[in-house]
C-alpha cells in the first residue's frame, strides 16, 4: 500500500475517527481542529444517544451508517472502558392519531437491520416506565448512551498512539491545489501562521465544513444551516415520580427553513451516565450564527410544556438550565454527504453530518 500524506479538518468525532483509522493503516496523519479542545463542537455538546438507525430512510447513508457505527461504537467502548449504557429507548404515543407511526417506524427500523423493535401498549409502557403516560410506544432495546466526552478523548488517545499528529487551536483560512498536493494555510491560536502541504484532505469541520469546501472550491453550493438544540435538567432524586429508566421520545419533528424542512428527531427525557439527573431536549431553533449558543433561549416554560405530556407531575421549579448544541443541517439534503470535490481528486468533503454523526463515526471513517 501507498502511504499516504494526510490531513484532517475538524477535532470532532469523525474527524478523530478518521485520524485513528488512518494512522493505523500507516498513513501519516496530520489534524488541525481550531478550537483549544477536542470535541468542542457537535461531538461535546450532543445528548450522547447511540441511536439504532429507527429514523433514517432504507438504504441512505444515515441508515447505513447508524446501523453499523452502533455496533463498532459499543465494541470500542467496550474494549477501551469508555462509559457506555444501554437504557433502550421509548417512542411514545401520547394519542391514538400518533400510533400508526410508530408502525412506520417499527417497519422501517426492522427493514435498517435495527433488531428488538416492538410496539408495547399502553398496560405494557407502565409496566416499563410507571411515571410515562402515552397510548402505545415503539421500544427499542438497542438504543444505548454514550459519554461523548470521553469518547472524543479516547480516540484522540488512541490516533495519537497509532502516530497521528493532532494540532489544536490550528484553523485552516486557505487551502490552495499544487501540482498533486494540497497546501493548507494555518492560522494559530497565538497568531503565528503556518502551512502543510499533503496528498489527500478530509474536509470534517462540521458547522464550517461548506466554508471550508468553498476554500478549495469557490463554486461549491453547499450551505449549513445552524440549527440549535437546548437543554435543561432535572434531579430525578428529589421525586421518586421523576424517574425514568428509559430514554423517553415523542414522534419526530419537522421544522421549516426557506421553504424547506428539516427533520428532528424531537424533544426526549434521557437519563445520563453515573447521575440521577434526566436532561429535557433538545430544542430545534434556526440560528444566525454558528457559534450562537445562548441569545433568545426557551424559557423553562417551554421544556415543562413537552415533558407534561409525558409526565404531568413534573413542576417548572424542578428544572433548571442546561447546555446547548449547534448542529450542521445540510440545506436541502436529508443524508449525509460524503464525497469528493469534483474539481479536485484527493479532498474528500464530509458534509451535513449531524446526529446520528456521534453513533456513526466508526463506521463513517471505515466507510472512507
Amino acid at each position: 500500500m501507498k502511504t499516504q500524506s494526510v490531513a484532517i479538518i475538524g477535532g470532532g468525532v469523525v474527524g478523530l475517527a478518521i485520524a485513528h483509522t488512518y494512522a493505523q493503516a500507516g498513513h501519516e496523519v496530520f489534524l488541525f481542529e481550531k478550537s483549544l479542545h477536542f470535541g468542542d463542537g457537535q461531538s461535546g455538546r450532543s445528548s450522547g444517544v447511540a441511536h439504532p438507525g429507527i429514523y433514517y430512510p432504507t438504504g441512505s447513508l444515515k441508515a447505513i451508517l447508524c446501523v453499523r457505527g452502533r455496533q463498532l461504537q459499543e465494541e470500542f467502548c467496550l474494549s477501551h472502558g469508555v462509559p457506555f449504557i444501554k437504557p433502550g429507548k421509548l417512542i411514545v404515543a401520547r394519542t391514538h392519531d400518533e400510533v400508526p407511526a410508530l408502525e412506520f417506524y417499527r417497519e422501517r427500523g426492522t427493514a435498517n437491520g435495527v433488531r428488538g423493535l416492538r410496539i408495547i401498549t399502553r398496560e405494557e409502557l407502565k409496566e416499563y416506565e410507571p411515571n410515562i403516560e402515552g397510548v402505545a410506544a415503539l421500544h427499542s432495546p438497542q438504543t444505548a448512551i454514550v459519554d461523548a466526552g470521553a469518547f472524543v478523548q479516547k480516540l484522540a488517545e488512541l490516533s495519537e498512539r497509532a502516530g497521528a499528529h493532532l494540532f489544536r487551536g490550528r484553523e485552516i483560512v486557505a487551502i490552495e491545489k499544487r501540482d498533486s498536493q494540497f497546501v493548507l494555510s494555518i492560522l494559530n491560536h497565538d497568531n503565528t501562521k503556518d502551512k502543510c502541504s499533503v496528498d489527500r484532505v478530509f474536509n470534517a469541520a462540521g458547522l464550517y465544513a461548506d466554508e471550508i469546501a468553498r476554500m478549495v472550491n469557490p463554486e461549491s453550493l453547499y450551505r449549513i444551516i445552524p440549527v440549535r438544540g437546548e437543554y435543561c435538567r432535572y434531579a430525578s432524586a428529589k421525586k421518586s415520580e421523576l424517574r425514568i429508566h428509559h430514554a423517553i421520545y415523542g414522534l419526530p419533528q419537522e421544522i421549516e427553513y426557506e421553504g424547506r424542512k428539516v427533520f428532528s428527531s424531537g424533544m426526549h427525557l434521557l437519563p445520563t451516565i453515573g447521575s440521577d439527573t434526566i436532561l429535557v431536549g433538545p430544542t430545534a431553533r434556526v440560528v444566525e450564527k454558528k457559534d450562537d449558543y445562548e441569545g433568545n433561549r426557551f424559557g423553562k416554560d417551554y421544556f415543562l410544556a413537552y415533558a407534561q405530556s409525558f409526565k404531568p407531575t413534573l413542576r417548572e421549579e424542578d428544572l433548571e438550565f442546561e447546555y446547548a448544541g449547534i448542529r450542521a443541517e445540510l440545506l436541502g439534503h436529508n443524508d449525509f454527504m460524503i464525497e469528493e470535490d469534483p474539481r479536485n481528486p484527493g479532498f474528500r468533503n464530509l458534509l451535513g453530518i449531524r446526529s446520528p454523526g456521534l453513533t456513526a463515526a466508526l463506521a463513517i471513517a471505515e466507510y472512507i
